[in-house]
């Protein structure tokens, strides 16, 4: 393996649960209180089900969903405890990349044999050690492609891992090795591809429905349909990516002192 994702589902409402356990399966809305001219932010799945979605105005969430809680977004908060786990991560990882609050692309090629440890037993510490320091639900997966990793993470618990019976340690972490990438990512859903959400409503109009189905389409198909961002997706459901980690450059700042005759 070469690459990990890491993804904290929900992240603002994760951080909301964990400051007030008492929300735990409560439909949670965050963007302000009801009464405001403002969208959702973030939603739980209960909120979720009863049809609120990122953007729905506030007014709609609570039509919808009138016994959820509806929480302001606390972008301070927020922003310092995404920063708090991509710190916790740096110290584990040479390179890492903050895609969004609560998700993480990072390298792991050689550091489970410096911790003298196998692929999974190594995810497994990591994963444990994140969670236990931030008190948030974490998922983690790990492959040689960072689409892979991604989608891997997404999965979480319900994702078809590779055991390993040599592992002393059973969790829930994802690792898909190499040369199973394709038949791993064949029964994920279209909306796992990188692409714009209106792509993958045309993707369902045309009967593909999962990125297996995709990856058998004709590149000339694609690409005639979609331009360069279906031949891109067509890539990617074939298991073919060469994307690269892209860690946050740390500013510098030059200063010069000039010291003038009195």
């Amino acid at each position: 393996m070469e690459v990990a994702c890491l993804i904290v589902p929900n992240f603002l409402v994760a951080l909301a649960r964990r400051e007030h356990p008492e929300l735990a399966k409560r439909p949670v809305v965050v963007g302000g209180a009801p009464e405001e001219h403002a969208a959702v932010t973030a939603c739980s799945p209960e909120a979720a089900a009863a049809g609120v979605a990122v953007g729905t105005t506030l007014r709609r969430a609570l039509a919808l969903c009138p016994n959820a809680v509806f929480l302001p977004v606390q972008e301070g908060f927020a922003r310092a405890e995404a920063q708090a786990l991509a710190e916790l991560v740096r110290e584990r990882s040479p390179l890492v990349e903050a895609v969004a609050p609560g998700h993480l692309h990072f390298e792991v090629r050689g550091l489970p044999r410096l911790a003298g440890l196998g692929d999974e037993d190594y995810l497994a510490q990591f994963q444990e050690g994140i969670a236990a320091r931030t008190r948030l639900p974490v998922q983690l997966g790990a492959a040689h492609t960072i689409f892979v990793a991604h989608v891997a993470a997404l999965a979480g618990q319900s994702a078809p891992s590779i055991p390993n019976p040599k592992s002393s340690i059973q969790h829930p972490v994802t690792l898909v090795p190499g040369g199973h990438e394709r038949a791993f990512l064949a029964s994920a859903p279209v909306e796992v591809l990188p692409v714009d959400p209106v792509m993958h409503t045309r993707l369902r109009l045309f009967g593909l429905q999962l990125v297996g189905q995709v990856a058998e389409i004709p590149v000339s198909a694609m690409q005639a349909q979609f331009g360069a961002d279906g031949a891109r997706a067509r890539a990617l459901a074939r298991g073919e990516d060469h994307s690269r980690i892209v860690p946050e450059r740390e500013e510098v700042r030059v200063t010069e002192e000039i010291e003038l005759p009195a």
